[in-house]
């Protein structure tokens, strides 16, 4: 609980909050307790706190359940009985903690990207980059677009649709920031002002609009990463990440292709955040590439060369 209310002392923490509670809430459109505490919130953020303790005392204490209806890792007795050899629940502690990683995080659209073990006021102070207050007063939160893809150096990606592509994104306007605005010239200088371990860690969640099943998905290890794909851009006299940009030159977004691009984009992301170059999905890439190059809707690759030579060390 204590986590919780210390986010939410914080201006931009609470903005995001709110928004995260109403993503997480968006289902409950039928009358009832849990809409009414949804609509709390919506005309009053202060009713924050409040509403997350009468929501979870709602669903644990008077339906007896644990649901991915609130929270998107946990499923019900009913949908996975064979895999509950004994009753375990979660622990009134560990829920406001699992609340606390959903509250924290930065909310696009339908998704929500969670720092973990990562200094917190530097994440507040990212929040303040990318966290607008009239977009985070409408029913669909967004983060600057313009910010986010100012690291990519004019390059497109679709953050909206594909969760790794969004984390991704972030991660490299992270770096980006650092050098360019921060004045970091060093890695260590970087992993140490911004606490990141290896214990740090992105969670991203998300809650579609209608119809699909959740998705959580977990990047463990940022400090490998970072180490790995930005080490040397800190050093170098290079105005944007060279991972970046090779990334979104990739992504054709010519209309013809979009969809394929992205989907291919998405998944080889999944891999590379988790540590792993796949090979099938990056030779598919560049396919697609090549043969939107050739038709002349799209450029080339860009910074293919140092790529490379990271994953043949």
């Amino acid at each position: 609980m204590g986590h919780i209310e210390d986010i939410l002392r914080k201006p931009y923490g609470k903005m995001c909050a709110r928004a995260n509670f109403l993503i997480l809430t968006r289902q409950f459109v039928q009358p009832g307790q849990p809409r009414k505490i949804r609509e709390s919130v919506q005309k009053d953020p202060d009713k924050l706190l409040d509403a997350v303790v009468h929501l979870t005392q709602y669903f644990v204490e008077e339906k007896g359940e644990y649901s991915s209806s609130i929270w998107p890792t946990l499923l019900k007795f009913s949908e996975a009985s064979n895999l509950k050899i004994h009753k375990l629940s979660p622990t009134k502690d560990e829920l406001f903690y699992l609340w606390s990683i959903l509250l924290s995080g930065l909310p696009h659209r339908n998704m929500i990207v969670s720092l973990i073990n990562v200094d917190e006021d530097c994440i507040e102070m990212l929040k303040e980059k990318l966290v607008s207050d009239v977009s985070f007063m409408q029913a669909i939160p967004e983060l600057n677009r313009e910010a986010l893809l100012s690291s990519l150096n004019k390059q497109m990606l679709p953050i909206t649709e594909y969760p790794a592509v969004l984390v991704f994104t972030l991660i490299n306007y992270i770096a980006y920031k650092s050098k360019n605005s921060e004045k970091m010239s060093d890695i260590c200088e970087f992993l140490e002002t911004w606490g990141i371990t290896e214990d740090s860690l992105v969670v991203v969640i998300r809650v579609p609009f209608r119809g699909e099943k959740s998705e959580v998905h977990f990047y463990s290890r940022l400090d490998i990463f970072f180490n790995k794909w930005y080490r040397d851009f800190f050093t170098s006299n290079m105005q944007f990440p060279d991972l970046g940009t090779f990334v979104s030159s990739l992504y054709v977004y010519h209309k013809d292709y979009r969809e394929v691009s992205g989907s291919l984009l998405g998944k080889f992301l999944h891999y590379l955040l988790n540590g792993y170059v796949h090979g099938e999905l990056l030779d598919r890439l560049i396919t697609t590439k090549t043969e939107a190059f050739l038709k002349e809707k799209t450029y080339g690759v860009l910074r293919a060369k140092n790529f490379f030579s990271k994953i043949t060390i």
